[in-house]
């Protein structure tokens, strides 16, 4: 081992003072950037709990779920939620793709109530497409939802009904019938 090795998940920065029979080394971790001196046996172990930084073990970070959620729903063809995600074409941007810590820095952490949630739904998932979204903001950005025009912008039924007051299905039952303007699906006939 030298300077400039990679070991599990450290870079060898320097040589560190010897403590009773054991050497060790100044190590900066890949995933965190934290710097530490690790005994050389700790280096040799590699890939197991004690060759890893204990500040960033990913898997017990609270985000890490998310994270390993996203790639799956990307990149496993047996995902059951696979054909909706990678099997539209959506992937995941490189640089959340090559660290947790990236997406953890990007993205932060998860307020209450909210999702990772893509802005473009046909688009990847990036620092520039993401955000964190309520059930009802998420709800209301799915490819099966068809929009409306209405007051300026793009609204989904569900955001017409709750604008208007015309129940959904009321709405839903019109654009089926064939009326399409949204003085039709707020006005037309009761009787459907």
């Amino acid at each position: 081992m030298k300077v400039g090795d990679r070991i599990s998940n450290y870079i060898i920065l320097a040589t560190a003072n010897p403590r009773g029979k054991n050497r060790y080394f100044t190590c900066k971790c890949i995933n965190c950037g934290h710097t530490k001196e690790v005994a050389v046996s700790n280096l040799r172990a590699k890939g197991s709990a004690r060759g890893t930084c204990n500040l960033c073990n990913t898997d017990a970070h609270p985000m890490y779920g998310t994270w390993k959620s996203m790639i799956t729903r990307c990149y496993n063809a047996n995902c059951r939620t696979y054909k909706y995600y990678g099997g539209r074409g959506v992937y995941v941007c490189d640089r959340w793709i090559e660290s947790f810590w990236n997406f953890y820095e990007d993205m932060g952490d998860r307020p209450e109530h909210c999702t990772l949630d893509r802005k473009d739904n046909n688009g990847p998932y990036s620092a520039e497409n993401c955000r964190w979204a309520t059930s009802v903001e998420q709800q209301s950005n799915t490819s099966r939802n068809i929009l409306i025009e209405y007051g300026g912008g793009l609204v989904t039924e569900a955001e017409l009904s709750r604008l208007t007051g015309v129940p959904r299905t009321t709405i839903q039952c019109r654009r089926k019938r064939g009326l399409s303007s949204v003085e039709e699906l707020l006005s037309g006939p009761r009787n459907i």
